[in-house]
């Protein structure tokens, strides 16, 4: 399953090497105990946000009713079928129309992919 996460550069930028200098001497660091907190801390950005897309996406699946490994023919599918169900105009419900923005949000972020 890919997961859309910002990738980090296993070096930094000038810029970036030039402010985590500049803020590990403020705090009594040397150069690579400032580059290496540095690097380490956008570690668990990268593991939070793959956990995150994992988690939507199942929950995106299961809100279409269709398996994880659906393709795009199968998602517009459960995708058209669900709408027809619960679509405002058909059905009055406050209900219904939650369901249909959570269908809808479950469709868009699947088809992104």
């Amino acid at each position: 399953m890919f997961c859309r996460v910002r990738k980090i550069q296993p070096t930094l930028t000038q810029t970036e090497l030039q402010k985590t200098l500049l803020i590990g001497r403020g705090l009594g660091l040397s150069p690579e105990e400032a580059k290496r907190g540095f690097q380490q801390s956008q570690r668990p950005f990268i593991y939070t946000k793959s956990v995150q897309n994992q988690t939507n996406n199942a929950r995106y699946y299961a809100v279409l009713g269709i398996p994880p490994n659906a393709d795009k023919t199968q998602i517009k599918k459960a995708y058209r079928k669900l709408v027809l169900q619960y679509h405002p105009d058909r059905n009055g419900g406050k209900s219904d129309a939650e369901k249909f923005r959570a269908i809808q949000e479950a469709y868009d972020a699947l088809m992104e992919q």
